[in-house]
C-alpha cells in the first residue's frame, strides 16, 4: 500500500507523544523547553529524509525520472535509446559580385539578430555575377531555421562580393532544439515494451524518432517487393518534414537497417479536408476550440490512405471547451485518403445557425 509522506507536524506530534510516554516530567510540546528544541530538530531531520527517500524512489522508474536519471534508464535499453541532440539548419544562399570572385568555405554570415552561419563549400560567382552556395547554422537549434529572402551579411569582406547575401527558397530548414524530456521519456518507455527484434516495426520506428524525436512512424513491410521495406512519418507537431529532416532520417536509416533490408523512405502528401461546421454557441472563443480540436484529430489520428469516420471526428469537436452542439454539412461518413497522403485539416466554413 502507498506510504504518504509526513508532514512535519505529523512528525513532531509522534516524537512528543513519545518522548512523553518515555521520560517522565518532560515537556516536549512547549517551544520553549529542552524536549521542545529536540523534538523539532529530530522532525525537520526525519522529514527531510523522507523527502530525499520519496526523490530517489521516483528517479527508479522512467515515467517518473526526472532529466539525469531519465538518461540512465534509456542508456539501460538495449539498444540504447539517447537523447536527440539539438540539429543545425542548413539550406542555400545567393551571393551576387564580380565574375570570378570566390568565397571560401567556413565564411562567417550574420542575421540581423546577430545569429551566425558559415558557408559549406568554396563558391564562385558566375558570368552574370551571382553565385549560389550553401550555409548551415553555426549553432544548432531551432532559432537557426530562416525564412525565404532573409538577408544575412559577411562578417568580414570578401574581395569582389558583395557583402550582403540573401537566403533562397526553400529557406534554411532542419534546425531543432535537444529533445525534450518528454519526448525521451516515451521513446524509453517505447523501447521497453517493444523489444528489439533485428528490424521489426518498433524498430524502424525507434530509428526515425532517434532523429526527429517522439513522432508518428508508419512501417510497411514488402512495400516494393519482398526484401523491401516502406516508412513514412511525419514530425513531432504533425507538420511535413523538409528535406534536411527527410536526408537525415534516411542516412540515419540506411545505417541502423538489417543489412538485407531495401528501404523505400517517404513522407506523405498532404489532403486538406474542408469542413462546413454549425456550432452551438456560435462565439468567437468557441470557434477557435473547435478548430484546434478538429486541427489536433487529424494529426492524432490520419494515416497515410486512411479512413476517419466522421463520428470520431465529431466526438472530438464535442470536446471543445464552451462547444454545446455542432452540425456537419457536407462531411462524408468516412473521410477517406488516397495511398500516401494523409488528411488534414483544411478551411472550416461556419454555418449560421
Amino acid at each position: 500500500m502507498p506510504q504518504p509522506r509526513s508532514t512535519p507536524q505529523q512528525i513532531r506530534a509522534r516524537l512528543a507523544t513519545e518522548m512523553e510516554t518515555v521520560i517522565s516530567g518532560s515537556d516536549p510540546r512547549s517551544l520553549r523547553s529542552v524536549e521542545g528544541a529536540i523534538v523539532r530538530a529530530i522532525a525537520m531531520t526525519s522529514h527531510e529524509l523522507q523527502g530525499r527517500i520519496e526523490y530517489v524512489f521516483l528517479q527508479r522508474f522512467p515515467d517518473t525520472a526526472e532529466a539525469e536519471y531519465l538518461e540512465r534508464h534509456g542508456a539501460l535499453c538495449r539498444p540504447i535509446v539517447t537523447r536527440r541532440p539539438a540539429l543545425a539548419a542548413a539550406g542555400s544562399i545567393s551571393f551576387t559580385g564580380a565574375p570570378g570572385a570566390a568565397i571560401p568555405a567556413g565564411s562567417e554570415l550574420r542575421r540581423a539578430d546577430d545569429a551566425r552561419f558559415v558557408t559549406l563549400e568554396d563558391t564562385t560567382i558566375a558570368g552574370d555575377g551571382t553565385a549560389i552556395g550553401n550555409v548551415t547554422a553555426s549553432t544548432a537549434g531551432a532559432a537557426g531555421n530562416t525564412p525565404t529572402a532573409t538577408k544575412l551579411t559577411l562578417v568580414s569582406p570578401v574581395g569582389g562580393v558583395h557583402s550582403q547575401a540573401t537566403i533562397t527558397a526553400p529557406g534554411l530548414a532542419g534546425g531543432d532544439d535537444v529533445e525534450l524530456d518528454e519526448s525521451l521519456r516515451a521513446r524509453i518507455i517505447e523501447r521497453m515494451q517493444e523489444d528489439a527484434d533485428g528490424g521489426n516495426d518498433a524498430d524502424w520506428r525507434a530509428w526515425v524518432q532517434e532523429v526527429t524525436g517522439k513522432t508518428r512512424v508508419w512501417v510497411y513491410p514488402r512495400h516494393m517487393g519482398p526484401g523491401t521495406v516502406g516508412v513514412a512519418f511525419v514530425m513531432p507537431d504533425g507538420s511535413i518534414p523538409d528535406e534536411p529532416t527527410i536526408d537525415a532520417v534516411e542516412v540515419h536509416l540506411l545505417v541502423q537497417r538489417p543489412v538485407t533490408a531495401h528501404l523505400y523512405l517517404f513522407v506523405p502528401a498532404v489532403t486538406e479536408i474542408d469542413l462546413t461546421i454549425e456550432v452551438s454557441p456560435d462565439t468567437t472563443a468557441v470557434r477557435a476550440a473547435v478548430e484546434a480540436e478538429a486541427r489536433d484529430f487529424f494529426i492524432r489520428e490520419a494515416e497515410p490512405g486512411g479512413t476517419l469516420p466522421r463520428s470520431r471526428l465529431s466526438d472530438a469537436i464535442s470536446s471543445a471547451t464552451g462547444q454545446y452542439s455542432h452540425k456537419f454539412g457536407g462531411v462524408p461518413e468516412e473521410i477517406s485518403t488516397d495511398a500516401g497522403h494523409i488528411a488534414r485539416l483544411g478551411t472550416i466554413t461556419w454555418a449560421a445557425p
